[in-house]
C-alpha cells in the first residue's frame, strides 16, 4: 500500500512497517520490526505477531492513523 500521498515518510512509516494478510476468514496485521512502531486501537503491537482487525478498528502506524472499514455487498 503506498501512503506517500499522505506524507508517510514525514509521519515515521518505513517502506516495510506492517504487513497485511489474511488467515482464514480475517484480516491480520503485524509490525516488521519497525523503528516508529504500530499500534491497534491505541496497544502496542509487538513485532512479528499477528492481531486481528475487524471494522472500526484504528491502526497507527508511525504517527499516521487511520480507521479500518470493511464494506458488505
Amino acid at each position: 500500500m503506498d501512503l506517500s500521498p499522505y506524507n508517510a515518510v514525514d509521519l515515521g512509516i518505513s517502506r516495510h512497517h506492517v504487513q497485511f494478510d489474511i488467515v482464514g476468514d480475517r484480516l491480520m496485521v503485524k509490525d516488521l520490526e519497525s523503528v516508529n512502531g504500530s499500534s491497534l486501537n491505541g496497544k502496542p503491537l509487538a513485532p512479528n505477531h499477528y492481531y486481528p482487525v475487524t471494522h472500526g478498528d484504528e491502526l497507527k502506524i508511525g504517527r499516521l492513523k487511520m480507521r479500518i472499514f470493511f464494506l458488505y455487498d
